[in-house]
């Protein structure tokens, strides 16, 4: 369940590493044609021996090659974003991994489509040279920080517990020019998105979603029945105010002890019921 009311425990852990003057894994390696032109497993260990060599890799486990990849993908998508934005659009891969009913996130973002020129190798989504795309669902052009690393690996083993609340697809509003659209924007875009069964997960804390707009695909959704246009209208209010959120004045949350999660799950379990109930 994510909380509101405050920033969730792991953001201790990862802030001192994210932000402006967050630490790059550089790989060294160079682009060309849009590929990166070294072997992502060569880059992986590369990385993990950076993170033993600084204390932050422990044990005999390695780093997944799976982690090493959604953290080059979370690096190119979010940058100095926030440890929230991070884990929300790292979720967002693993998600759309299995809703693609892929076999990982190395077959999302690396193995993606056979005879393409990004095939097996990282890079943007499509071939800056030859206009064409890669079939990659998003990019893994940049070196991942210290951040993305650790992050990676934590959302991997379900830690995170849902913080996108299912969202497996993101959208950067501001990035791409759409913060200076007219109002109007907001509502034809978001029902375009609707139309697909696409709906925002936010708010989220620590997420600023005109930087990162999470999506959730649900297909028995229809955006004409009440749930449908309700969720619409919740994320075109967002998008249509252009003050930027701001949760600088929220607290940590407290890690949850076990009996805790379980009354909180309860709770939810008893909400949806109720909720199930009005609708049948």
């Amino acid at each position: 369940m994510t909380r509101m009311t405050c920033l969730p425990w792991w953001h201790a852990r990862f802030a001192p590493w994210s932000g402006k003057g967050r630490v790059i894994v550089k790989s060294g390696c160079a682009t060309s044609g849009g590929r990166v032109m070294c072997d992502p497993a060569a880059m992986q260990a590369a990385a993990e021996a950076f993170l033993r060599v600084k204390g932050l890799w422990k044990g005999s486990r390695p780093l997944p090659l799976t982690a090493y990849t959604l953290a080059r993908y979370t690096s190119s998508e979010v940058g100095s974003g926030t440890p929230e934005e991070k884990v929300a659009v790292a979720e967002a891969a693993v998600n759309r991994t299995r809703l693609e009913k892929l076999k990982d996130v190395n077959q999302l973002l690396l193995y993606r489509r056979v005879g393409s020129r990004g095939y097996g190798a990282y890079g943007p989504i499509h071939d800056p040279s030859m206009g064409a795309p890669f079939g990659r669902w998003a990019s893994t052009s940049r070196d991942p920080g210290v951040d993305d690393l650790l992050i990676a690996d934590f959302v991997l083993s379900g830690k995170a517990a849902n913080f996108n609340r299912g969202g497996d697809d993101q959208y950067g509003p501001s990035v791409e020019g759409d913060v200076h659209h007219p109002k109007g924007w907001a509502a034809a875009g978001l029902a375009r998105r609707a139309d697909r069964r696409n709906y925002w997960v936010g708010p989220l804390p620590g997420v600023d979603h005109w930087k990162t707009f999470i999506f959730r695909h649900m297909p028995n959704v229809a955006p004409n029945t009440p749930l449908g246009k309700q969720l619409l209208a919740r994320g075109v209010a967002a998008l249509t105010d252009r003050r930027r959120p701001d949760w600088s004045q929220l607290p940590v949350c407290p890690r949850l002890d076990a009996w805790a999660v379980a009354a909180i799950s309860a709770s939810a379990a008893a909400a949806l019921g109720t909720w199930l109930a009005m609708r049948t």
